[in-house]
């Protein structure tokens, strides 16, 4: 299926491909330009628009031709609204020249079978905004190869991918997540997510980025960084690993990230907006996650953190001292906690759990670590509250990273007072003697 060719070497032809329902199918591709003779064509603009029916082909080439040396550069606009497109092999945004070439996504499903390249051919400029329905890569989801690629993932888009890589080849990539979902992931939810290349960038200020099967990892190469300002990374208990020699950084300046079991890589968060939370989902007691960093260095200055005592699924001291799963840190490098930051425990869920603390209970927050300035106090805490009587100690917290269940001062000088009453000797009254 060939939309705006020209079998002339000096004329363009503009085309267009309008399909709203029915089936189409074919063992060869869809492309644009995809005819062209030469380097001094006279230019073209194709335009693809799907909104309903079933499409199948072998490749998706949008802006197949030479490279142009002269002239007005080709033009391809694909908008995909509805219907089912599937794809055996690849899916080319700027496939074959130096064309402009933009992809649109806001509904239906698309599938491809092997790899999604915004930017595949040198010096072709290509972009892509998905916006709602379905995008689904079976291998690697590129945004610049050795053309120059800009993805944006936005609205209720759902895209999908095992590797998520930015500006692999020689051009400029630029990935913008501000809604939607990303998934990253094979079957099994393994997956990578490369944005360390030098011509990549990116800009992760809402939506979700997670795997696509609870626990799965994503393995991570960001040696600039993997900044996070206002998505949401939620691991799905799995892994975030480094795929490189190089010391990896997560950033958390805004959205947070969180339900991760182990993260190879620095850990900086210096936004009053961002949050780690160190739990499952944080949907109620019982959700405590250890998170291992892998003797990477945690440097927390703002934000939120928010912990959860209990493991198991439910309440009560039962639940409370297993340590294989309620939160905490473990295996920290040099540890910073400013007094600028919140610390939550069980926030949202004080009025049912109340009552299952009791004197004596204690946890342990951090794990092992090399204190690199911790200023935290117990100001910076929002504990759950505790039956009359008990208070919190985290006097300790900056040492060991415990807090404890102790008496309340007010409680222990009654009593101290009740027992020196008690241990007082009476006077006899003078009566008493006659």
């Amino acid at each position: 299926i060939r939309v705006g060719n020209s079998d002339s070497a000096t004329d363009g032809g503009d085309g267009y491909f309008d399909m709203n329902g029915g089936f189409v199918t074919t063992t060869g591709n869809l492309d644009t330009h995809g005819n062209h003779l030469g380097p001094n064509e006279g230019s073209s603009i194709a335009t693809i628009d799907i909104s309903g029916g079933t499409l199948q082909v072998n490749n998706i080439l949008l802006d197949n031709n030479v490279p142009k040396t002269t002239g007005t550069l080709n033009r391809t606009t694909m908008i995909v609204s509805g219907g089912t497109i599937g794809a055996n092999n690849l899916f080319e945004i700027g496939s074959g020249g130096n064309a402009i070439s933009s992809y649109t996504q806001s509904g239906g499903d698309v599938t491809i079978g092997n790899n999604i390249i915004v930017g595949a051919s040198p010096d072709s400029q290509a972009t892509a905004v998905v916006n709602g329905g379905n995008l689904t890569a079976g291998n690697n989801l590129d945004i610049a190869n050795n053309g120059n690629g800009d993805l944006t993932i936005t609205g209720t888009a759902n895209v999908t991918a095992t590797n998520v890589r930015i500006a692999t080849g020689s051009g400029t990539g630029n990935l913008q997540v501000t809604g939607g979902i990303l998934n990253i992931g094979n079957g099994a939810g393994n997956g990578s997510f490369d944005v360390d290349n030098a011509n990549a960038t990116h800009s992760l200020t809402g939506g979700l980025i997670q795997t696509t099967t609870a626990g799965g990892t994503i393995a991570l190469a960001a040696n600039t960084g993997l900044t996070l300002s206002g998505s949401t990374l939620n691991m799905r208990g799995g892994q975030l690993t480094d795929t490189d020699a190089n010391t990896n950084s997560i950033i958390v300046s805004g959205g947070k990230i969180y339900n991760a079991s182990l993260i190879d890589g620095e850990i900086t968060m210096s936004d009053p907006d961002g949050e780690i939370d160190i739990t499952e989902d944080a949907t109620g007691p019982g959700d405590g996650r250890i998170l291992d960093v892998e003797g990477n260095n945690v440097t927390i200055d703002d934000g939120t953190v928010i912990f959860d005592l209990f493991s198991g699924g439910g309440t009560g001291s039962a639940n409370s001292f297993d340590a294989a799963n309620a939160s905490g840190l473990t295996d920290v490098g040099n540890l910073q906690l400013s007094d600028d930051i919140s610390i939550l425990v069980n926030n949202d869920n004080n009025a049912t759990i109340s009552t299952d603390f009791v004197l004596g209970d204690s946890w342990d927050l951090l794990g092992t670590f090399t204190d690199d300035g911790i200023t935290t106090d117990l100001s910076n805490f929002t504990l759950p509250t505790l039956a009359a009587g008990l208070g919190w100690d985290v006097s300790n917290f900056a040492t060991d990273g415990t807090i404890v269940v102790v008496p309340e001062p007010t409680h222990i000088a009654l009593l101290f007072l009740s027992a020196l009453l008690a241990l007082c000797p009476r006077r006899r009254s003078r009566n008493s003697d006659r």
